[in-house]
């Protein structure tokens, strides 16, 4: 990689806006916590796993670089 294309690729995954980031984590998020099940289907998998209980959470910036995540953990 390049030193121009490694610049691209680190200014590119901070430099965003993220208050609409985390707008638009944020909705996704809520669409997960309506839920009790995640299922995953693609050639060769079909999994699915239980999110009941586990509010998400969104990673927009506020602890991690680069960030732009929503996630659940037990």
């Amino acid at each position: 990689m390049t030193l121009k294309a490694f610049e691209e690729f680190v200014y590119g995954s901070v430099l965003i806006d993220w208050p609409e980031l985390q707008r638009v984590m944020e909705a996704r998020c809520a669409h997960f916590d309506a839920a009790s099940r995640v299922r995953i289907v693609a050639e060769g998998t079909d999994i699915s796993f239980s999110i009941e209980g586990r509010p998400g959470k969104v990673s927009a910036a506020d602890a991690n670089m680069p960030s732009g995540e929503f996630f659940f953990s037990p």
